[in-house]
């Protein structure tokens, strides 16, 4: 069944789904939910199951669904959860498993519109307790900052900012890497056009973050 999903998704996506406003009625009056929201929880649920080829096979189908329907997924409750799912599995011991979900959380920050998957990067790694699956979703923040162009970041940056500061300083070496160089993207957006570009920086740094937090950022982004 996965493998005609992810048939399907590559070849014929408009039968999954699109929008949800786009949901067609039936006779009676009642909502028809469209295929790829029947889905997504599906697919999350394999994602989580315990036999790893099971698990490993929807991972590569959340692969190709971000890669035809991102936006649609990531607008969702059903799509919010399955990032959830694929977050915990790639801080899996089993490496297989973590490298393919980490491929389909990669297709999701580069399939994505960037302003939806940083808020999306950006909410993950504010709420996760698990150091590894905080350092999966700030690699995701990083990518979608990547593709970001000044309004976007902008936009995003008073959530963006604490949440990237945090990630500064937190225990996982690779969370903290991921930080390091989205910080320095945030400040040439910051600082594109100003004429004192530092003070520029440390306006937007005082505005949103603590001392302690400024003095972290600056070191990081000199």
């Amino acid at each position: 069944a996965l493998a005609n999903v992810r048939r399907v998704a590559a070849h014929h996506p408009a039968l999954l789904a699109e929008e949800e406003d786009q949901v067609e009625e039936e006779d009676d009056g009642e909502r028809v939910q469209a295929p790829l929201v029947t889905l997504l929880p599906l697919v999350a649920k394999l994602v989580k199951n315990p036999r790893s080829t099971l698990s490993r096979v929807a991972c590569l189908c959340s692969g190709d669904l971000f890669k035809s329907h991102a936006g649609a997924v990531l607008r969702c409750e059903e799509g919010s959860k399955l990032v959830d799912e694929l977050l915990n599995k790639a801080a899996h011991a089993k490496r297989f498993l973590a490298e393919e979900a980490a491929a389909a959380l990669k297709a999701m920050a580069e399939s994505a519109a960037p302003e939806l998957a940083l808020v999306s990067s950006e909410g993950k790694s504010a709420a996760a307790k698990a150091p590894k699956v905080r350092a999966r979703a700030a690699k995701c923040l990083q990518t979608a900052a990547s593709r970001a162009d000044r309004p976007t970041l902008l936009k995003v940056l008073p959530s963006l900012l604490p949440t990237a500061a945090k990630l500064l300083v937190d225990r996982d070496a690779d969370a903290r890497a991921a930080a390091r160089a989205t910080l320095p993207m945030l400040r040439a957006a910051v600082a594109e056009g100003a004429e004192a570009k530092g003070e520029a920086w440390e306006a937007a740094l005082k505005q949103h973050l603590s001392p302690v937090a400024i003095r972290d950022v600056l070191k990081a982004t000199g």
